[in-house]
Formats: C-alpha cells, structure tokens, sequence
C-alpha cells in the first residue's frame, strides 16, 4: 500500500504536469546520440498506435515481460528452483518544447512459484516508481549539451562497470546527476550521484553512505573504424572493516580505457584496460580488469555466421592480511557480465574465456553457440556469484579450474512488437568445485516473451 500510494501520487503529479502542457506541434527528438557505443542513450517509448491518438509532445508506452526459468538459487549445495518472473512498465514522456522533456516509469516485478524463501529483491519488486527524470537539453545528432537529473539507466561501454542489469527482473537504476557535451567525433560525460536498492516493502530509495563521481569520454575519429573511450570514476563508501578488521571510509577510483572497432575483412575486436585503487578503511587497494574480443563475419551471405572470442580477467587477492585488496570490484557493472546464460560468475578473481559461433538463418531469427570455460585468478581468494557475493573459498584446493560449459540461445522477432527467447546453459563442474565438495552439472533452461504496446 505504501508503495502503490506513492505511485499514484507521482503520476498524478505528472498527470497535471501533461495537463498543464499546450498542445503544441513540437517534433520528438531523437533521444540517441551519434555515438551508440557510449551506451548513454535515454530509452524512448517506441512508437506505436498511440501515436495516432497523441499529441507530439506525449509519448505512452507499456511494456510486458515474462520470464520462466530454472535456475539456480543458491550456489552453495546447487539449490535450484522452477519459477516464472513477470515484468511490466509503464513509460511516460512528456516533451513541452525541444531542449526540455520529462520522463518516468512506473515498474511491476514478481516472482511467482518461488518456493525457496523469499525472492530477492533484484527479482520481485512490487509497484515502484523506477525512473523519473528532467533533461534540459536535447540529445540528438550533431552538436549540442544535456544535463539529466533525477533516477535514470546508466550504460557505458560494454557495461562492465555501469549497467542497467536488464536481465534481472527489476533491473538496476540510479539516483544522479549527468552531463554530456557532445560534438562530432567526441563527446564527454561527467556524472554524480548513488545507486538505487529495490525494497519490495517500500519505496526504493538509494544506497545511503555510497556514491560515486566520474566522467565517460569518447572519440570515434582519432582512430578510423574505432572508438577510443577513456574513462575514471571514483565511488565512496562510509563505515567500512579492512583485511585485520580496522573500520574507516573508502575511498576506491577506477581507471580505464575502451578500444573497440572495426578492420577490413570484416574483422571487429574491442579492448578494455582498467586499474582500481584508492583505500578501503586502512587497506591499499590495487586490483586490474581487462576484456579481450574479437569476431570475424565468415561471409556476407543471408545466414551472416559470425566467429568470436573472448577473454575475461579480474584480480583476486592472494593475502588477506597484508593490507593491499586485490579482489577487483565489478563495481554497477552488469549483474551477468560475460552475457552468460547461467550468470553464474561475477566479474571478480576470475579468467574467463569463451569461443562462439551467431548466425541468422532467418530475417527474424538470431542463433548464438558458446562454449566457456572458469577458472581462478588465484585459489587463495574465492569465487563469487554474477552480484558479486563470494559462495566459495578453498585455499587449499591444488587446481583453479572451476568448471566449463556450453549455451545456447535462440531469439525470434515476430509481428506486433513481440520478442521470444529461449535458450539453456550447461555447466560442468571442474577440479576447484570438485576440491569444494561441489560436483555434478548445472543445467539452465529458460524461456522469455517480451510485448510493447
């Protein structure tokens, strides 16, 4: 009740916001930049029958999403569950004039046939307001500035580092403030603010003590065919315990580099760098990431098949009593950041490698063939979860092989605005599970439905 109030609260406010609006003639602008690889897009309700019906400066949307699955609850003892996910959104642009608009979403997430305990909240989170935001400014092409303040997605990059973690349920937003000044070939991002914690009791708020500060740059003429994206961001967190138990604030910056592009022959690749320091309480922190891809489109023919590998790595840490934290922090990156089906793994003390075949034996139909194999970046530290929650810790395990599988997936676009995916994971436990008491294969079927109205 506390939290469907405040909704109706809000969108009667916005309400008498689009009541107050003249039915003016004003064309909605592109809500994307030139530069898609910066991610910074805002999301537009895509245009549909209520177009016909609108006036310009309104824009109304909803979208519905479902999600059956089997998937795994706990990774400690492999506990799984048989559940369906339902997501609805409700997408209101209001655009007055062209350098001002507002926007907001109302959300409805739950978890239904969830038997083990209650569902986290990433996956149920009842009647929420999720984004709501004012833009001065338009983000279209060619040259310009915005500022954007208010709950809103961030994306960067891949979103290793910022990401709106879409496949969970209730997804990830944040409480900042952005600007962007963009030109052709550039563009630079400087941003401020704290992420969101969905509370299924109550009114998501964001997290208090922990905020972040950064800039996302990126230019796409200083190397032809290529995007290079420089970037820093520093987050700060209040009351926190070190390695010999000592409490204090941390004060963690992360510094990086993007490169990813195209060459002749229809090769692509993408590189990213990224060193982490700063203090955590008394410790010294000092932890590295790095992302290596690159794919070759065997042919221009209807099926397009693509080849493409990866290689992912995070530091661990192999003392923790010497003062220095190791462990690499994924940060807000996204929740599943190798785009796996199991999502078992988080970015943190991990080398991750995986090979892959896409291809398109039809217009509406996209086919996608991994194989991917875990292991280690060291055994003295442990292995986490995709949120970045360590499950196991074995120092004394002789091997750092935790295990290798194969996925697949399968996405068809249908008429009428629907979207259906369906695919399944297989994960084989390697040497390091097996020295944890951790054996057997986890198996992920999942089946998706999505629906703009």
């Amino acid at each position: 009740m506390y939290k469907a109030t405040h909704c109706i609260a809000i969108l009667g406010l916005f309400a008498g916001t689009v009541a107050a609006q003249p039915a003016q003639e004003v064309k909605p602008s592109s809500q994307s930049g030139k530069d898609s690889k910066d991610a910074t897009r805002v999301k537009q309700p895509p245009k549909d029958m209520l177009d016909a019906v609108l006036p310009n400066w309104l824009r109304i949307s909803v979208t519905a999403r479902g999600r059956w699955e089997d998937g795994v609850t706990n990774m400690v003892g492999n506990v799984t569950d048989n559940y369906y996910l339902s997501r609805l959104r409700l997408d209101v642009q209001v655009k007055p004039v062209s350098w001002l608009s507002f926007y907001t979403q109302i959300q409805d997430a739950r978890a239904m046939n969830y038997d083990k305990g209650q569902p986290a909240a990433s996956m149920q989170d009842p009647l929420d307001l999720r984004l709501a935001y004012v833009q001065l400014g338009n983000s279209g092409e060619g040259s310009g500035q915005w500022i954007r303040v208010g709950r809103q997605e961030i994306q960067y990059g891949n979103q290793r580092i910022f990401g709106n973690g879409d496949w969970s349920n209730a997804g990830r937003e944040f409480d900042a403030v952005r600007a962007r000044y963009y030109r052709p070939g550039a563009s630079a991002e400087f941003i401020a603010g704290s992420v969101v914690l969905q509370d299924p009791s109550r009114f998501d708020r964001h997290k208090p003590g922990e905020h972040f500060y950064g800039t996302y740059d990126t230019f796409d003429r200083i190397v032809p065919g290529a995007s290079v994206e420089p970037y820093f961001f520093l987050k700060t967190t209040l009351n926190v315990a070190g390695e010999t138990g000592s409490h204090g604030n941390s004060s963690e910056y992360v510094t990086g580099l993007r490169f990813a592009g195209k060459l002749p022959g229809r090769f692509d690749y993408a590189l990213e760098a990224l060193h982490e320091g700063g203090n955590y309480a008394t410790d010294h922190i000092s932890a590295f990431g790095a992302v290596y891809s690159a794919g070759w489109t065997v042919t221009r023919s209807h099926w397009t098949p693509r080849i493409s590998a990866d290689y992912d790595y995070a530091s661990g840490d192999n003392n923790t009593k010497d003062g220095v934290r190791g462990t690499f922090d994924q940060m807000y990156g996204n929740p599943q950041p190798f785009f796996s089906v199991t999502g078992l793994f988080g970015w943190k003390n991990l080398r991750e490698y995986r090979e892959g075949i896409d291809f398109v034996p039809r217009k509406n139909v996209k086919i996608i063939v991994d194989y991917r194999d875990y292991n280690l970046a060291t055994i003295q530290d442990g292995l986490y979860n995709g949120p970045g929650t360590r499950v196991f810790l074995n120092r004394k395990a002789t091997s750092d092989h935790v295990g290798d599988g194969v996925e697949t997936r399968i996405a068809i676009t249908w008429p009428r605005a629907i979207t259906t995916s369906f695919g399944v994971g297989a994960l084989f436990s390697g040497t390091y599970l097996h020295q944890s008491a951790q054996y057997g294969t986890y198996l992920y079927p999942y089946f998706t439905w999505v629906k703009r109205f």
